[in-house]
């Protein structure tokens, strides 16, 4: 009983293991879009900027101090096919809304 008990818990770690590794190998390849849906996204590998750096060029662009700013949201999202970090936040109750090309570190849309 023990056997069985133990063979179990490796093969499931096993299959879990295979399944996140499987994640990570697609993941470059296609992200979820707004609808749950995997969508094909242009990376260029190696050339990514962190979501702090696309924090900084949304602030810069809107002219503000990080420590004026609530940050409500950095995600990872798409536009039109291209990864884009998705930037909101607010100084006095004023809302900023920034899309940063993750790749090239572009702002492709500011509301």
């Amino acid at each position: 009983m023990k056997k069985i008990f133990l063979k179990s818990i490796v093969l499931i770690s096993l299959l879990l293991e295979i399944t996140v590794y499987s994640a990570n190998i697609n993941y470059n390849d296609f992200i979820l879009n707004q609808n749950n849906t995997a969508e094909k996204v242009r990376f260029s590998a190696g050339k990514n900027i962190s979501s702090e750096k696309a924090k900084q060029i949304a602030l810069s662009h809107a002219r503000v101090a990080e420590r004026d700013a609530k940050i409500t949201k950095i995600q990872l999202g798409v536009e039109k096919g291209v990864a884009v970090y998705e930037i909101e936040f607010y100084v006095n109750g004023k809302k900023f809304e920034y899309d940063i090309n993750s790749n090239s570190g572009e702002i492709v849309k500011v509301k």
